[in-house]
Formats: structure tokens, sequence, C-alpha cells
């Protein structure tokens, strides 16, 4: 019974995210788009990174993704890189160390 379920919301052909059923705007969350550089984190994994939900191509979810919950996954992917990439620099400039980096090799 559960698993009916998990097949019939699979194969529903909605976001998973938003939950739009705009079939033309709609691609598969694993395939490669157009518009990903060959050097992109994989948007299963910007996902992750941003907000916390698991992606996997087994969990029973739809595994589609409408073009603007995917443009948005990568503008906050993008502003979470930069985010780390302007601490790293301001925290190497004003010598700035974290608690981790305080602790002895063996407590870390």
């Amino acid at each position: 019974m559960m698993e009916d379920r998990a097949n019939i919301l699979r194969e529903m052909k909605v976001c998973r995210f938003c939950l739009s059923n705009e079939e033309r705007e709609l691609s598969n969350i694993y395939d490669r788009h157009p518009s990903d550089s060959k050097q992109s984190v994989p948007i299963p994994l910007q996902i992750m990174a941003c907000v916390s939900i698991e992606v996997f191509s087994n969990d029973g979810m739809p595994q589609l993704i409408c073009s603007s919950c995917r443009k948005l996954t990568a503008q906050a992917y993008l502003f979470k890189s930069n985010c780390k990439k302007g601490r790293r620099c301001a925290q190497s400039l004003s010598g700035y160390r974290t608690v981790d980096q305080t602790l002895p090799a063996k407590d870390r």
C-alpha cells in the first residue's frame, strides 16, 4: 500500500519543491540542464547545501524540478558560496581564527 503511494507520487508530473505542474517548464533533477556549466555542482547537492532537504533518486518523491526552482536553487547556492568565500577572505586578512582552529589537533 505504501509502496503504491510512493510510486504514484514519484510518477507525478509536478515540481518536487513548489508542486508546479507546468510540464513545459519541468526537467529531471538528475539531468544536466543546458544552463549548467560543466563544473557546476549537481542540483540535488545544491538543494541539500542550501535548504537542508535531502534529495535521493530512490526516495519515492517526484524527480522533476521546474525552471523557476532550478534558477532559485542556483542563485541561492551561488550566494552561499560567495558568502563563504568572502568570510574566508576577511578572516585571513584579519587574522581571525575560528574556535576549531584554536583547538589542538587531537581535540578537533
